[in-house]
């Protein structure tokens, strides 16, 4: 027989903003204690600590109260169940049956933004960013969504929809991925039953990842070191493209690096903005040339242009050099990867100092090295 113990109270220790405390199921079995957040809170005012309840004078009492009362019942209702069916019953799948009572939509609008809402913090800006904007691709296709409409039908319409709109195929190989992470997601708090979508497959398309070699980054570097030819501006972005060629910083952690990220003027250590991963990159002669000034803490390293006046300014200065191919910012990631590893063999160390959670990320650039052996390979049938 189990022994358990339930409450609603306010949680007093963690007040919110506007004044409020959250409402928390409070849950003792078998001796052992958890609090179990219902989403919900009011103020103090307004809590009837005897009935454990909203009072009716309360903004929104009558629903916060049924949403509670859903709570304390689910809890109640495991314990019995438990104790006909002679299990022991436990915290965590209590915890489960609980989530799916917080996120019990189907609505998978309302769930990814409830998941969005609650699980921020876990996710970097530019990843919660992609959600977002997966949710207004998902709704330029249908304005209302409901978790039983998802299957491969469904999916195969929202695909033709995306590529009519000229979205390649890795768009829509990202889309795929993101709402397949959210109908797991919901099978896991128990909001879904079954995954609609279940042998479906989807594939990406491996890009053209254009690189700089070692010869047209010198000719680069030779071109900031002379001022009689390029021009303010253009210098200004050559400046900081030739860092993240030395360093492998993606655009964002370009923009936002200050002072105060340049240890000792040796190296760079920096959150990065796309994976909230920390990183330090020790700089070389030619990356610490670059860095003009570094007295004052706070003050960014370089002035950033947007991404596209950046691209722009970047096509120019390649004509510039004689340099024909397709250049973009992220380019200069791709060119320190690939060289590096060219050079050292040591993907291992490529991949830290990329701050790659997996090195499966980084074989990419083991395989276009492998596709450059293979190139010089071939010219010996031109013979």
């Amino acid at each position: 027989m189990n022994r358990a113990h339930f409450s609603l109270k306010l949680r007093k220790d963690r007040p919110r903003k506007d004044g409020s405390f959250g409402i928390y199921l409070y849950a003792n079995i078998n001796g052992k204690l958890s609090w179990y957040s219902t989403n919900k809170s009011i103020k103090v005012k307004y809590w009837n600590e005897r009935n454990q309840e909203v009072k009716s004078a309360g903004p929104e009492w009558s629903s916060i109260n049924s949403h509670i009362n859903i709570f304390l019942s689910t809890a109640k209702g495991y314990i019995t169940q438990c104790n006909l069916d002679g299990n022991i019953a436990n915290n965590q799948t209590l915890d489960g049956m609980l989530r799916a009572v917080k996120f019990k939509t189907n609505s998978y609008f309302n769930f990814v933004e409830q998941y969005i809402n609650k699980y921020s913090k876990n996710y970097a800006p530019n990843t919660l960013k992609g959600f977002r904007s997966h949710l207004n691709k998902l709704r330029g296709f249908k304005s209302k969504v409901g978790f039983d409409d998802i299957n491969i039908f469904f999916w195969k319409g929202f695909e033709n929809h995306l590529k009519s709109l000229g979205n390649k195929q890795n768009t829509v190989h990202k889309q795929y991925k993101l709402l397949k992470k959210f109908v797991n997601q919901a099978i896991e708090f128990g909001v879904v039953r079954e995954n609609l979508l279940k042998g479906l497959k989807v594939k990406s398309h491996p890009g053209n990842m254009q690189y700089l070699t070692m010869d047209e980054v010198v000719k680069l570097q030779s071109l900031y070191d002379n001022p009689e030819v390029i021009k303010t501006n253009k210098k200004q972005v050559l400046r900081y493209f030739l860092f993240a060629c030395y360093t492998g910083l993606r655009y964002s952690d370009i923009k936002k690096l200050q002072n105060k990220n340049i240890l000792s003027g040796e190296s760079v250590n920096v959150l990065q903005d796309k994976t909230g991963k920390l990183v330090d990159i020790p700089l070389s002669g030619k990356a610490k040339s670059l860095i003009v000034n570094h007295s004052v803490p706070n003050a960014n390293v370089f002035r950033v242009f947007t991404n596209q006046v950046t691209n722009r300014y970047l096509k120019q200065i390649m004509t510039l050099v004689n340099i024909e191919k397709q250049i973009s910012f992220h380019c200069a990631r791709h060119t320190w990867a690939t060289n590096t590893l060219e050079m050292t063999g040591n993907i291992a160390l490529v991949s830290d100092i990329l701050g790659h959670s997996s090195i499966k990320t980084t074989q990419i650039y083991a395989k276009v090295l492998g596709k450059k052996k293979e190139e010089a390979m071939k010219m010996w049938d031109r013979f």
